[in-house]
């Protein structure tokens, strides 16, 4: 009767030690994954940044090259 169950339970425990390996490497993937979307999720928040910045000097250079900067400060300084 050993004999006959012998097999049945080393393949069982071949399959139980696939099993672990794979829940193991499933869990290794999974945090990559999660740490590659924080990185790009971080990195798209930080382009959001950068471009508001861009804007905003893009913004200046037109005022200045209008001459409203130029204007409002001849007018500050004439107040003085």
């Amino acid at each position: 009767m050993q004999d006959l169950l012998q097999p049945t339970v080393k393949r069982s425990r071949e399959d139980r030690e696939l099993y672990d390996n794979l829940m193991y490497r499933c869990e290794v993937l999974t945090k990559r994954v999660e740490d590659l979307e924080t990185i790009t999720h971080k990195a798209e928040v930080k382009q959001t940044i950068f471009d508001d910045i861009f804007k905003r000097i893009n913004n200046l250079v037109r005022k200045f090259k209008g001459g409203e900067i130029v204007k409002n400060n001849i007018g500050y300084i004439e107040k003085k």
